[in-house]
């Protein structure tokens, strides 16, 4: 509440109610995050992005995966299963 109150442009207001509401169109999604996933991974990205593709599929957490993806790699990604709470695609 109390940006709001600071900003006194009302496109910065409704930039700031997008943000806060999820609508905000960045540009983006989870699939170009998932691109760029695969696209840092050394060897066969395209084996990297099956993984990842698979991976997404069993856990829309994109945040979750991206850790995987990083600290554990192919076979933390092989390893994400369906988790009650966390929907799937």
């Amino acid at each position: 509440y109390e940006l709001l109150v600071h900003l006194e442009d009302a496109q910065a207001i409704a930039f700031v109610m997008r943000i806060v509401e999820g609508s905000l169109r960045a540009g983006f999604s989870d699939m170009t995050i998932i691109a760029a996933l695969a696209r840092e991974a050394e060897g066969d990205s395209k084996e990297r992005m099956a993984l990842l593709e698979r991976a997404y599929m069993r856990c829309a957490d994109i945040a979750l995966i991206a850790v995987v993806a990083r600290t554990q790699g192919n076979k933390g990604l092989a390893a994400i299963k369906v988790t009650p709470g966390i929907p799937i695609m």
